[in-house]
């Protein structure tokens, strides 16, 4: 079986159709209910008509006689969207009106068919009558049209399916819409991101507004911006580590140099051997220094910081690298004030303050 294109597989297409197909279920709903309400209350008004019109014509029967009442009801069946009559006498025979019927009719209610009726075959009509005994064995039948009342359910019928059918079209062509608005966005994130898998850093996602995707698009590029600084910091922490350990390596090599082809007593070989192992020591600090660098920009900035007594790390690490300087011909000068506290990483603090004279010596 072939997939289905991918503008029908999107998630505001298949939304879309729920929503359509929960409106049709609800509008079938409701339009069963106005139907049968409808067609309730259309029947209750024919029944109320037919009941109010034969009681109208047993009045006038009695005020007025049979003849008054067979001139009357040829009177109102001439009269448009009139109800259709019938008088009947004791021995079947019709007296007056336009029902045509075999034999004695009933009494009470009862429901005639177009053919029992004598009307127009090619327009089927059915009659909800009322049959009256006017005394002497006189009978009376008052009859309206059923196909009025279908007439009003067919164009309710009708009015819903255009209802539902225009739901329907809407709905897809609504849904349609939605989903490349949706395949837009998401091809203009998808863009964006094999940009930067290509190596360019630098792209974002553009935002148009404040809807959904937009804040999404905010928060992914506040995350690539996380990102860049992450690489950027990378970068420059190798570019530290090339500059800080340059000078290092170059004296532990002059180090062990001297110590190869200068010493000439196994003190000298021990002085030399020494001092190499103070500056590969040095080196391990400068290094596990710009990790730790790294590691607090990599991390939330001040989350490892403690208040740290920075006139005592100054005074330690002048009396620190004193001997080498004196040694070297140089002479360190310091002048500290007394209890400066700050926020801070000691360790880094501390590496900071040995760079100074680690480049002078």
């Amino acid at each position: 079986m072939p997939a289905l294109p991918r503008l029908f597989r999107t998630a505001s297409f298949r939304f879309a159709a729920l929503y359509v197909l929960l409106f049709v279920v609800s509008a079938a709903i409701l339009g069963v209910a106005v139907f049968l309400v409808a067609r309730g209350s259309l029947e209750q008004q024919l029944t109320a008509s037919v009941q109010s019109d034969a009681a109208f014509l047993q009045t006038e029967y009695r005020r007025g006689g049979l003849d008054h009442l067979r001139a009357l009801i040829t009177a109102r069946q001439r009269e448009p969207d009139a109800p259709d009559y019938l008088l009947q006498a004791a021995d079947g025979r019709k007296l007056a009106g336009e029902i045509e019927t075999a034999g004695r009719i009933p009494l009470g209610w009862t429901e005639l068919s177009s053919r029992e009726a004598g009307l127009d075959l090619e327009r089927p009509e059915r009659l909800r009558t009322l049959v009256v005994d006017l005394g002497g064995g006189l009978r009376l039948a008052v009859g309206d049209d059923l196909s009025r009342i279908g007439e009003v359910e067919e164009a309710i019928a009708s009015a819903f399916a255009w209802v539902v059918g225009l739901a329907v079209v809407l709905g897809i062509g609504g849904g349609v819409l939605l989903s490349r608005a949706f395949l837009t966005r998401l091809d203009t994130i998808g863009r964006t991101a094999e940009a930067i898998i290509a190596g360019d850093l630098t792209r974002r996602i553009p935002m148009r507004g404040d809807d959904d995707f937009d804040r999404l698009s905010a928060t992914l590029n506040h995350m690539l911006d996380r990102i860049g600084s992450l690489m950027e910091t990378l970068r420059q922490v190798s570019s530290d580590i090339a500059h800080d350990l340059r000078t290092p390596l170059s004296r532990l090599y002059q180090k062990l140099e001297t110590a190869r082809d200068g010493a000439c007593s196994q003190a000298e070989y021990a002085a030399a051997v020494d001092a190499a192992l103070k500056e590969a020591e040095a080196l391990m600090e400068t290094f596990s220094a710009l990790l730790r660098i790294a590691q607090v920009e990599g991390a939330s900035p001040r989350s490892s910081f403690r208040m740290v007594d920075l006139s005592t790390v100054l005074e330690a690490v002048v009396d620190a690298y004193r001997p080498d300087a004196e040694d070297a011909g140089h002479v360190i000068t310091a002048t500290i004030a007394p209890q400066v506290t700050l926020a801070g990483d000691k360790e880094l603090l501390t590496q900071a303050a040995a760079n100074l004279p680690n480049t002078l010596l």
